[in-house]
Formats: structure tokens, sequence, C-alpha cells
């Protein structure tokens, strides 16, 4: 069989959909022979499910910026560790407004200081604007 082709366009088109025809063809004939008299039957694997065991250890830990909206999954990331959230914080209003619907439990600060200041809280998660996120890991540090 002779084809012409206009283009490169058309010449990987065709080339691509004679690659797909082979390749269900072969998937097809191995399909077959598997059914064929080998008295294999594919089944589906299903994991049993565990139990979970309780976490060792307890954690106190604060929110200090949430510009960006993946410290809702460090958030949920710490708490299925056993992590309790005592304080969080944020300039920008809206974002703590939306934060506290969420999350209605949790004390709201003022000022980070409050945070970076309280004792219990070992642990201080931040979202904030990528530039200010080392200067306020270095705080954190130093308290």
């Amino acid at each position: 069989m002779k084809q012409s082709f206009t283009d490169w366009r058309d010449f990987l088109k065709q080339a691509g959909l004679m690659g797909s025809e082979a390749k269900m063809a072969g998937m097809l004939e191995r399909a077959m022979a598997l059914g064929r008299g080998s008295g294999r039957v594919i089944e589906d694997a299903v994991v049993p499910a565990q139990t979970e065991e309780a976490p060792k250890y307890h954690i106190e830990f604060a929110v200090c910026g949430m510009s960006h909206d993946h410290i809702y999954g460090m958030v949920g990331a710490i708490q299925r560790g056993s992590g309790e959230q005592v304080a969080a914080w944020d300039g920008e209003e809206d974002k703590l407004a939306a934060f506290a619907k969420r999350f209605p439990d949790v004390k709201m600060v003022k000022a980070q200081d409050e945070i970076l200041d309280d004792p219990s809280v070992q642990l201080a998660l931040s979202s904030q604007i990528a530039d200010e996120r080392a200067p306020l890991g270095v705080r954190v540090m130093k308290h």
C-alpha cells in the first residue's frame, strides 16, 4: 500500500496511527493467548485493612503566615500525626478569616511574636510569601 504525505504533520499522524494499531493488535493477541487453556484467573488484589496505631508523640503547633493555600495540607499532615494546633497568625485579614472559618477552635493572634513567645508551641508552620519564609524561619529557630 503506497501513501503520499503532503507534509511532516500528516506523515507523523499516520505513523502514530500505524504504531497504535500494531500495539493494539499485539495486546489483543497476548490477551487471547492468556485466555486459551491457561487456567489462570486474573483477580484484583485487595490489601486487607490495617489497624491504625495511635501516634506515640504529641506536639503543639501554630501557623505563622498563610499566604498560600498549601498551608491547609501542611496543617492536615501534622494533625494526622497527632499535632494539636494552638494558634494562627496572618497579616492578611481575608486569609485569616478563611482560616478561622475552617479551624474555628484555633486561637487567632494579632502578631507573630505571640506565637514565637509561647513556650508551648513546639512547631511553627508557614506558607508566607516565599521571600519572607527564611527570615521567619531564623526567628523561629532563635526562639
